[in-house]
C-alpha cells in the first residue's frame, strides 16, 4: 500500500495522525490528576462571512471535545482539554476551454478535520443553582485530514493547500447550571475570530462567526 506515491503520502499522514493523537491524549490524561472538574462538550459554529466565487466560503463547523477545569480562585477558572473539529467549505467555478468558451460549472466542497487544545479563562459570577460567566479562549488546531470532492472526483489529499496549523480566538459568555452537587451543565455562545488564513493559496479566507456550545461536567474536587 505504501509503495506508490499516493500510498507513501497516505502512510506518512497516518503515522503523523497517530503520533499527534497519542501526544494530545497524554496531555489530557496528565490534566486529570490536578483538575477540579472534567466534562464533555459539543458546539456548532455558523459563519459570519461568505466569499466571492471561486474562493471557498465556510459553510459549517462542528466540534466535540473533552474539557478539564482548574480553579484559579473562587471566581476565575482555567479551562483546557482536547477537541475534534470538522469544518466545511464550499464554492464553484466555471470550466473554460482553450477557446475561452464556458463548458460548465464545477461545484466543490472541502471538509477539513482538526485536533486542537483550547485554552480559556473564565470569570464566574456566584450563584446557588445558576452561575453566569464571561471569558475568552485561544484555540490552536492541527490539521489531521482533508476531503475534497466536486462534480467529478473525490479525494483525501490536501488539494486546496490548507494550512496545517490554525489559531482561533473567541469571546464567550454563558450559564453554568449546577444540576447536583457533583454535576453541572453549561450553555454558551461565543464569537470566533480566526487569526490566520485557512488556505495557503486563498489569502484572507477565514472561518469567523458565532458558535453555540453545550457541555456536561463532573466535579472532582
Amino acid at each position: 500500500m505504501c509503495e506508490s506515491l499516493i500510498g507513501v503520502l497516505f502512510c506518512k499522514l497516518k503515522k503523523t495522525m497517530k503520533k499527534t493523537l497519542i501526544i494530545f491524549a497524554l496531555i489530557f490524561i496528565g490534566h486529570l490528576s490536578i483538575a477540579q472538574s472534567v466534562g464533555v462538550y459539543s458546539s456548532y459554529l455558523a459563519p459570519s462571512k461568505k466569499y466571492s466565487k471561486p474562493l471557498p466560503s465556510p459553510k459549517s463547523s462542528y466540534t466535540i471535545g473533552l474539557e478539564t477545569v482548574f480553579n484559579i480562585n473562587t471566581k476565575f477558572k482555567l479551562k483546557t482539554g482536547i477537541e475534534y473539529v470538522s469544518s466545511k467549505y464550499a464554492s464553484s467555478y466555471s470550466l473554460i476551454d482553450y477557446l475561452g468558451n464556458k463548458k460548465g460549472i464545477v461545484s466543490y466542497e472541502n471538509t477539513l478535520n482538526y485536533i486542537g487544545i483550547p485554552i480559556g479563562l473564565r470569570y464566574e459570577f456566584k450563584g446557588q443553582k445558576i452561575n453566569p460567566f464571561l471569558g475568552s479562549d485561544i484555540k490552536p488546531s492541527l490539521l489531521i485530514g482533508s476531503v475534497y470532492k466536486n462534480n467529478y472526483t473525490k479525494n483525501k489529499l490536501n488539494t486546496l493547500g490548507s494550512n496545517k496549523l490554525l489559531v482561533n480566538a473567541s469571546i464567550v459568555g454563558g450559564f453554568k447550571f449546577n444540576t447536583t452537587k457533583k454535576t453541572y451543565i453549561t450553555t454558551s455562545a461565543a464569537y470566533n475570530f480566526q487569526v490566520n488564513d485557512t488556505y495557503k493559496s486563498y489569502s484572507g479566507v477565514k472561518f469567523d462567526g458565532v458558535s453555540f456550545s453545550v457541555s456536561f461536567g463532573i466535579k472532582l474536587k
